[in-house]
């Protein structure tokens, strides 16, 4: 990355950390979401530079929501139509934030972390025309959501959130040999006591595996 990209992602961070909603619902889940990506990475082989691309994809890839109604980031209850499309719009918005030409990864993960496999996400990229660096945040922003206190919801344990991503309501959402190798590497570190466990083991058998490349 070049120093005047540097030198935005620092302002961009920067103002996150004295906005509460940014710094709790976009900065600090960044974080999260950059760290379980790269984690996955490296276990899947990817070379250093990659996992370090992945960390700052995840890190940045909600900077756009910095354009969205704070209202409507932290409003309690569910969404209307307009509001989710309103909310869906910093996609746009964090593209045309990282200015004239960042890194093609960098705009792939800010831009395209929620297309979905199927086709129905915001431009309706598919399968793998979706670049691999969206595919992997798009697992690791949902999965770090599903497990995070919102304003809308509560949080839930890991086991149940695997399970999720696993079910019928997402399914068509995340590249399903990327979701099974996902699933597999953050089921090593769960408690073999959980109760969810089993039911996470079976389902997450029924998926096709191939290696991340």
């Amino acid at each position: 990355m070049d120093g005047c990209l540097i030198a935005r992602l620092a302002a961009f961070d920067h103002s996150e950390r004295a906005d509460p909603v940014l710094r709790f619902g976009v900065r600090d889940h960044g974080i999260r979401v950059g760290r379980a990506a790269a984690a996955f990475g490296r276990r899947e082989g990817l070379s250093s530079a990659a996992c370090h691309r992945l960390l700052v994809a995840g890190r940045f890839h909600d900077l756009g929501k910095a354009a969205v109604d704070r209202r409507l980031l932290a409003k309690p209850g569910e969404l209307s139509a307009h509001e989710r499309g309103d909310v869906a719009h910093h996609v746009v918005a964090g593209g045309e934030m990282l200015g004239e030409d960042p890194p093609p990864w960098l705009l792939d993960a800010v831009v395209l972390h929620h297309e979905r496999w199927d086709g129905a996400g915001h431009f309706g990229l598919r399968g793998t025309s979706i670049p691999l660096v969206a595919r992997v945040i798009a697992l690791a922003d949902v999965y770090d959501a599903l497990r995070s206190r919102r304003s809308y919801k509560p949080s839930i344990g890991p086991c149940r959130a695997l399970l999720v991503m696993l079910s019928e309501p997402l399914r068509g959402t995340f590249d399903p040999c990327l979701l099974n190798r996902f699933v597999t590497a953050e089921m090593r570190g769960l408690h073999p006591e959980d109760p969810d466990l089993a039911e996470l083991a079976e389902a997450a058998g029924r998926a096709p595996s191939v290696a991340l490349s």
